[in-house]
């Protein structure tokens, strides 16, 4: 993430999205098959999407619905692990 974050063509958005829902899923988080199975149809479609291709493959990638992912992604991380994120 650390090294995507350098790179003025990464979206940060995508890179912390990615990074958030990777972290959880290697710490033992059921991310996925407790807050992905969560989403409707269009926000699931995305995130499938963005987390199949590689950073330079979505420097295009609209922010929307990034923004609502991330911000369902926090909310369920704050109920249903110890990591603390910022309101």
């Amino acid at each position: 993430a650390f090294d995507a974050f350098d790179n003025p063509e990464s979206p940060p958005y995508i890179i912390y999205l990615k990074f958030l829902y990777q972290l959880l899923r290697q710490e033992g988080f059921p991310v996925r098959q407790s807050w992905r199975q969560t989403l409707p149809g269009n926000q699931g479609e995305a995130l499938a999407h963005l987390l199949a291709h590689p950073l330079e493959d979505l420097t295009d990638h609209p922010t929307h619905p990034c923004d609502e992912l991330i911000q369902s992604l926090e909310n369920w991380t704050r109920h249903e692990s110890s990591i603390q994120i910022p309101s």
